[in-house]
């Protein structure tokens, strides 16, 4: 089961930039965003849309780690089933005893509606996927989530129309965030085998020495889910492929695992000399690559009571970040185990150890790094 945590469309403020037509579904066009309809014809010129921070979540059954648009075989629910009650903007949402979808109740399920672009004050684009609940033939439109990174609390982002690049059959990854098997992490009495380590060890961290494995999870991606869900093979970064001796041998780490970046570059465009940035927005590097010869994965998270720089390798990069969008890739066992062990740490957000850049601010970081040809790490 899977749990994803998004805006619901009641908490995001709408307004227009002009003074043109009014705005659809009652003063919110998200209301009326089956298939998108409200970025068209409806709103033809700027819409406003002000957003703090995910304030609703929904429960599904989830089977290949990415929600789709049509879960839907000859009339029949296969996948993403809606599973328990879900409240959303005071309205609840029940799961459905059938799949059928003209059975009574009919099948419900939840499904990614549309994708949009939106921009910043800035013009930095942020890529917004609407969610939907449907019951039977019913589409409820319920609130959207980012790809690639949320906008800061507060942010206002805007619809152009004309530029705003829009699709209606969109998918939303439920991201990992781990090492593969095999990874050597450093530990208080040496380099251990991921796999080997258990709660309690200590590991060494970058920032507060050693501490203690509060949770370790794993998952298994055979060849099969991995063809049918190729967003979720490993990324490689080959020995020296972030600096002199980072790694110390190959990496292997799933495509959401951030890496630590110390430069003079990312001091220069962020103002901070140490940032985070997702291992699938480095492949424009050489040495570092899609895992395509892997077969099968296993998974493994590494859990502490707060966010830590680990040493995997020898490179730097981040032990499991309990953010709204790493709550989603949890099954629910998981998060139950969690909680009985460590229940501040899914109460509420996590402070992040360094900047996590989104995924537009890291390609440009790369990008910048590739032409001048200076390591990550320095």
């Amino acid at each position: 089961m899977a749990t994803l945590q998004f805006y619901s469309i009641d908490s995001i403020g709408i307004s227009r930039t002009d003074t043109g037509n009014s705005l659809s579904g009652g003063g919110n066009p998200l209301s009326n965003a089956q298939n998108g309809d409200a970025f068209s014809w409806q709103n033809p010129s700027n819409v406003a849309m002000t957003f703090t921070a995910p304030n609703a979540a929904v429960q599904f059954d989830d089977s290949d780690n990415i929600l789709t648009h049509n879960p839907i075989t000859n009339q029949q629910v296969t996948d993403q089933k809606l599973t328990g009650t879900n409240v959303i903007d005071g309205r609840s949402y029940q799961e459905s005893p059938n799949t059928i979808l003209w059975q009574n109740p009919p099948g419900s399920y939840v499904r990614a509606e549309y994708e949009v672009t939106l921009y910043d004050a800035q013009g930095h684009s942020y890529r917004m996927v609407g969610v939907s609940i449907v019951q039977g033939y019913t589409i409820s439109p319920v609130g959207v989530v980012f790809l690639d990174g949320r906008p800061p609390s507060g942010t206002t982002l805007y619809y152009r129309q004309n530029g705003s690049a829009f699709s209606n059959n969109p998918s939303v990854p439920l991201n990992l965030l781990c090492f593969a098997a095999g990874t050597r992490i450093r530990t208080e009495a040496g380099e251990v085998a991921i796999e080997d380590l258990r709660p309690g060890m200590l590991v060494e961290t970058l920032d507060n020495g050693a501490q203690p494995i509060v949770w370790i999870g794993s998952q298994r991606l055979d060849a099969g889910h991995l063809e049918k869900s190729p967003h979720l093979r490993a990324i490689r970064i080959r020995a020296g492929a972030l600096g002199e001796g980072r790694p110390a041998r190959d990496l292997v780490v799933s495509p959401q695992h951030r890496i630590l970046v110390c430069s003079a570059i990312a001091q220069r465009m962020f103002g901070a000399q140490e940032v985070l940035v997702a291992a699938k927005e480095l492949l424009m590097l050489p040495g570092i690559e899609i895992a395509e010869d892997l077969a099968e994965l296993r998974y493994f998270h590494i859990l502490l009571a707060t966010h830590q720089i680990l040493f995997a390798e020898g490179a730097e990069a981040e032990s499991l970040f309990i953010g709204a969008q790493t709550h989603a890739s949890f099954s629910a066992a998981a998060r139950d185990e969690i909680a009985a062990i460590f229940p501040d740490l899914l109460a509420g957000e996590v402070e992040a150890v360094r900047p996590l850049l989104p995924g537009h601010l890291a390609r440009r970081l790369t990008a910048r790094h590739a032409k001048n040809g200076k390591p990550l790490n320095t």
